[in-house]
């Protein structure tokens, strides 16, 4: 810095210089910002699907500059009351916001690392809002990056992504039978049917089917029946390879999808590796929050009669 190298050459400047020149970098600091990007999930207490995490915070490191800090907040209660249980800690949406704004972030990227639209996101969003109205100013501007799957350019690019890390020991004639969570109350079922298609159109092999919501597993069997299916890979459509992939997917209860398969005369091949390790899924996440330009602290928003 220009004022370390003047004191260390031992010139006569005097105090009032000093100050001065402090204070026109403090102000050319404040008046460019200071970055920060708030990563927010479901959460997982599954220490094996953490990897995923890891992935996509790596993928996200670049966009800052050196000391610009990344946080995660995890919106399941239930699942940070578990890790506190541990002695660990992970902040709430609202916390996270805390220590952002302790560390001086004026300029927020939040991205949603949820699948679609659905209940989860919906509450991050009113989160935010709601704690923009509850502390004005604190932040110059704040952007939320969407979920994964909304557009067909995303649902394109994550299907491919995901048949691309299908093992290669796959043979010609297995099925891959990806598992999401859905949604009993039946938000984004219209969006998990696109998906679906889009994801059977590009391998006829390849099924999708959720822990809730309209397409289970008991619609899938009878599909794998029609084509012959003798062999099927399982894999999660989730972000981590947590509790629902290692019980709900491939554990050994006789209603997982795993045993349902098998009592059909199935082979099946459980590959428990979240989508967030894979990287075109974790490409999609950092577009998203390169093209949000939506400021939750200054809304744009204009109501026009038709």
């Amino acid at each position: 810095m220009r004022t370390q190298t003047l004191l260390k050459r031992g010139l006569g400047v005097s105090f009032a210089l000093l100050l001065a020149l402090s204070l026109l970098v403090s102000s050319a600091i404040a008046e460019q910002g200071r970055k920060g990007i708030l990563l927010v999930a479901f959460g997982t207490s599954e220490e094996k699907a953490l990897p995923a995490y890891e992935g996509i915070e790596a993928a996200f490191r670049p966009a800052l500059e050196q000391g610009e800090p990344l946080v995660w907040a995890y919106t399941s209660n239930i699942i940070r009351t578990k890790l506190g249980r541990q002695g660990k800690k992970v902040y709430s949406v609202d916390e996270a916001l805390d220590a952002l704004a302790e560390q001086g972030v004026t300029d927020l990227s939040v991205q949603s690392l949820h699948i679609m639209a659905g209940e989860e996101f919906t509450k991050l969003d009113r989160l935010l809002q709601s704690n923009v109205l509850k502390h004005p100013g604190r932040f110059k501007t704040m952007t939320l990056g969407r979920p994964l799957v909304e557009s067909m350019d995303d649902a394109q690019a994550v299907a491919k992504a995901v048949l691309r890390a299908v093992p290669s020991a796959r043979k010609s004639g297995d099925a891959v039978l990806f598992m999401a969570h859905g949604q009993d109350a039946g938000r984004c079922d219209m969006v998990f049917a696109g998906m679906n298609a889009v994801m059977n159109a590009i391998d006829p092999l390849a099924f999708m089917a959720s822990v809730e919501g309209y397409q289970r597993i008991e619609n899938i069997i009878p599909m794998l029946k029609e084509k012959g299916v003798t062999r099927v890979w399982l894999m999660p459509f989730m972000v981590v390879a947590g509790d629902h992939a290692r019980n709900d997917l491939a554990g050994d209860e006789p209603d997982s999808w795993a045993s349902l398969l098998r009592k059909e005369g199935m082979t099946v091949f459980p590959v428990l590796r979240g989508m967030g390790e894979i990287p075109g899924i974790q490409d999609v996440f950092a577009r998203h929050a390169a093209e949000s330009h939506d400021d939750i602290v200054n809304p744009k928003i204009k109501f026009t009669a038709e």
